[in-house]
């Protein structure tokens, strides 16, 4: 079966329109949210999405693993900015130091 590496990626944009902006950028924090730049949790219980395609994908979770260097892995979404993603595209924090994100 050929299936479409793209069929289940949503462009980033028409998800979180305000992702990568300038409060995420001076938030300066591995569990800082993408969209709004707030923490998203002290002990890294946090919600997030999986982002490929260079920064501009949100890959579905059972995504097969996109290996064109384009695939960006997980990044934390807030408890409030996560609603806007559909729920089959979040994503609890996969790390095994979920604080430090190794």
């Amino acid at each position: 079966m050929n299936e479409d590496k793209y069929a289940k990626v949503l462009h980033l944009d028409n998800v979180l329109p305000n992702a990568w902006g300038e409060k995420y950028r001076k938030a300066n924090s591995f569990l800082a949210c993408i969209e709004c730049g707030r923490s998203t949790s002290k002990n890294g219980e946090s919600q997030g999405i999986y982002i490929v395609d260079g920064g501009i994908g949100v890959a579905h979770p059972d995504q097969p693993e996109m290996k064109d260097g384009g695939d960006m892995g997980w990044f934390p979404v807030g408890s409030e900015c996560i609603k806007k993603v559909p729920a089959e595209y979040r994503v609890p924090n996969p790390y095994d130091n979920k604080v430090k994100g190794v």
